[in-house]
């Protein structure tokens, strides 16, 4: 068998079980040194986030890589967006050490981890729902009418750039801060929360129009937004977001790891993982034969199949 069948034949349960770092220690200037544990998001090649310790003390670690050309302005911008946010007093994670890795130049950005912090993403895609999330999204929309009316804007906006931890939201990713522009700065609000909810699940949309409530009630942005046009802007964005999210399901993304080899197409989110879908995607075949009973759909040109796994069903 050719090196390059085999790398093929291991790359997927390689990949999907990666939690290991790429440089596990990192020394700082200074000389204090950080050990890293477990990455929570990794862009290969470009950048890495990781939990670690510094000094006893739990931390997340951001490493942007030396190597990219645009490491040095990327990491730039993620300290002056979370800087902005301190400034203006919108909760964010404490920034313990911004510089550069002692030995390869790599650019460091480390905050305090909060204590149990799912983002909402996480909160809303959790098997047992949080009985107070209602309430906790009641709290997401009043820190962003918070930084909207700071003048900020979270232009990557997105559930999993908010984090819950002790029931206070905090906002992070720094990289897509920016000023909310005076002449336009109401539509651009209207539109950024619209952005938000338009990512809550259907199971959701009954709380639409008490969060819509809220964030009126707070923001001091004008000219206020009338709610049927925040609807009318939320299921415009959710259209949007499904048709991009169709398109992202045949490239290799930030969410989706597609794999192609000698007519073979595979494609899984990023953050999927475990014993029994790396044994499907090992051999997707012998897998379906072991279980035809189970089968969604038994076929001649398409087969489709399903597993369980940690309390969660995947197809």
């Amino acid at each position: 068998m050719g090196r390059c069948e085999n790398y093929a034949l291991n790359w997927l349960p390689e990949r999907l079980s990666m939690t290991e770092p790429r440089f596990p220690l990192r020394v700082l200037e200074d000389g204090r040194q950080v050990h890293l544990h477990r990455v929570v998001r990794h862009l290969e090649g470009k950048r890495e986030v990781a939990e670690g310790t510094l000094e006893g003390t739990p931390v997340i670690c951001k490493t942007y890589f030396a190597d990219q050309p645009a490491a040095r302005r990327q990491w730039r911008r993620e300290c002056r967006g979370l800087a902005q946010l301190r400034n203006a007093r919108i909760r964010t994670p404490r920034i313990v050490f911004q510089g550069r890795e002692r030995s390869c130049g790599d650019y460091l950005l480390i905050t305090e981890q909060l204590v149990a912090a799912p983002t909402y993403a996480q909160l809303l895609a959790s098997p047992v729902p949080d009985p107070q999330l209602a309430v906790h999204l009641l709290g997401l929309v009043e820190l962003l009418a918070q930084m909207h009316g700071a003048g900020i804007l979270q232009e990557d906006v997105h559930l999993g750039n908010f984090l819950l931890s002790a029931d206070q939201t905090y906002a992070i990713d720094g990289g897509g801060i920016r000023l909310l522009p005076r002449m336009t700065g109401g539509r651009q609000a209207a539109r950024n929360l619209a952005l938000l909810l338009a990512q809550l699940p259907l199971g959701y949309a009954s709380l639409l129009d008490g969060l819509i409530e809220r964030y009126l009630a707070v923001s001091v942005v004008l000219p206020a937004p009338a709610p049927v046009m925040l609807r009318k802007r939320i299921d415009q964005a959710r259209f949007r977001r499904d048709r991009h999210a169709t398109r992202k399901l045949y490239r290799d993304c930030s969410d989706i790891r597609v794999f192609r080899h000698w007519g073979r197409f595979v494609a899984s989110a990023r953050g999927e993982k475990g014993e029994q879908l790396a044994d499907l995607l090992r051999n997707p075949d012998q897998w379906m034969e072991e279980r035809r009973d189970q089968l969604l759909k038994p076929g001649n040109s398409a087969t489709g199949g399903g597993c369980q796994e940690g309390g969660r069903r995947r197809s």
